[in-house]
């Protein structure tokens, strides 16, 4: 049995959930590598749904899109914690909200920083990576905007064997942009759009574990990488053009009252 009661707010009322990993050097552990990811998805939805008027009101379970990376995250985050030896840099791990709905929850953190955002080496973003396959590859975004990015994540990846493909641009409809236009580089770690994306087809069973391990292991590896090294990493602006397009973001209220079940 379960009781719920909605209050109705017109303020915020989603919260990013922070966790910090102090770095063992005392010299480096005042800088720090971000591992971000968002846990927010559209719901029924109402709003953000992919499927049209067929699928609203129907439970959409976002499961690579993005409890794929929150769960990379969340391994990442434990493996480290739990480790015999912590890595020299600080480690902060940051579940966003608010993402679906316009980056929010990583724009509000980039306004409000809990570490300053000049201590911040790198941000690495996990969003939606469950659907690893050699032929659609894992897309890593970001290699333009940190000086020796592509060759860090290249050698971390020598033992792991996956088929990545690199895009230069720091932009994406992700949490890894607000970042970089406060000029911290960034690594996206993405698998690629898929018919279910904001669908209530994208369920567990679709999901590609052996795959989402792998990914996990090179972004974990890849986070030591940059946690370990002597120097940090130097922000680059990428090649023109890298950027694209832009992506567009249009939402409105759901239509009729709030009384009753959502």
């Amino acid at each position: 049995r379960l009781a719920t009661s909605i209050e109705r707010s017109s303020g915020r009322n989603a919260r990013n959930v922070c966790g910090y990993l102090r770095g063992a050097d005392a010299t480096l552990a005042g800088e720090v590598v971000v591992v971000g990811a968002h846990h927010d998805h559209v719901g029924r939805g109402l709003v953000g749904s992919a499927g049209g008027l067929a699928d609203e009101g129907r439970v959409h379970p976002g499961a690579d899109d993005n409890a794929s990376g929150t769960a990379a995250m969340l391994e990442i985050a434990e493996t480290l914690a739990t480790a015999p030896t912590r890595p020299r840099r600080s480690v902060l791990f940051l579940s966003f909200s608010g993402e679906e709905l316009g980056l929010l929850g990583s724009v509000h953190y980039v306004t409000h920083p809990t570490v300053p955002l000049a201590d911040i080496d790198v941000m690495v973003n996990c969003d939606m990576v469950g659907r690893y396959d050699e032929k659609r590859t894992l897309e890593i975004g970001g290699v333009g905007t940190g000086e020796g990015l592509q060759a860090l994540v290249a050698r971390a990846n020598a033992p792991h064997g996956l088929a990545l493909t690199w895009d230069p641009s720091g932009v994406a409809p992700s949490d890894n942009t607000p970042f970089f236009r406060k000029r911290v580089p960034v690594l996206f770690f993405f698998t690629g759009i898929h018919p279910d994306y904001h669908t209530p087809r994208d369920t567990p069973d679709a999901i590609n574990y052996l795959g989402a391990v792998r990914v996990t292991a090179l972004c974990r590896d890849t986070v030591l990488a940059l946690a370990d090294r002597d120097a940090r990493i130097a922000y680059t602006t990428p090649p023109p053009g890298a950027e694209g397009s832009k992506a567009a973001l249009g939402i409105q209220p759901a239509p009729g009252s709030d009384a009753g079940e959502r």
